[in-house]
């Protein structure tokens, strides 16, 4: 059990249940370069650039989106946006919209096995729920962030130890839910999926 948003026994298993049991189109030739790690980002991003075309396709709506891919995107959000503004930024881009967002950042950490990452994201949760009042208003003193810095430090050097792609990556080849699309048939089936 976890704490989030303040709330103590928070369980990331609510967010797990899959309600979309929809496959996952990968083309063959993504997940035959993720082998590389120079590559594994490629399955990642083809992924997240999925999910955002169904978003599109549903106005917003994440119901037939599968849970896993939901997890993975919010994950790679996280990431994508501590990597290249810091934790401060992440907060004031989510935390009006935290209940939505971080639940499925949390599992996806638990279901990839990220237990560090966990760790790091948990500290950010807390020093929110210390620091942010009811209004969503983040105090603006630079002793408030000075520990935000530091986990940025903290998320840096365990990426480099262990590589968030790396791990996504596996997790996402343990998937029972992607669809190998032929590379020649990639084109045709964007093109039938855009036309639905």
């Amino acid at each position: 059990m976890y704490e989030i948003f303040g709330v103590q026994n928070y369980n990331p298993l609510e967010t797990i249940c899959d309600s979309a049991n929809g496959m996952i189109p990968i083309s063959q030739s993504t997940l035959y370069l993720s082998e590389n790690s120079i590559s594994a980002w490629a399955l990642i991003e083809e992924i997240i650039n999925w999910t955002n075309q169904q978003f599109t396709k549903s106005n917003g709506q994440y119901g037939d989106i599968p849970v896993n891919a939901l997890q993975l995107y919010c994950a790679s959000h996280y990431y994508y946006y501590v990597s290249d503004l810091g934790h401060e930024s992440f907060l004031k881009a989510t935390i009006n919209k935290a209940d939505e967002i971080w639940p499925y950042i949390l599992a996806g950490f638990l279901n990839m096995n990220a237990k560090e990452y966990i760790e790091v994201f948990q500290q950010m949760v807390d020093w929110s729920a210390r620091n942010i009042d009811d209004s969503n208003a983040i105090e603006n003193s630079m002793a408030f962030f000075e520990e935000l810095e530091v986990l940025d430090y903290k998320f840096e050097a365990l990426n480099l130890m262990t590589p968030y792609c790396e791990i996504a990556t596996n997790w996402v080849k343990t998937w029972d839910n992607i669809e190998i699309i032929p590379d020649g048939l990639r084109h045709i089936t964007q093109d039938v999926v855009n036309a639905a």
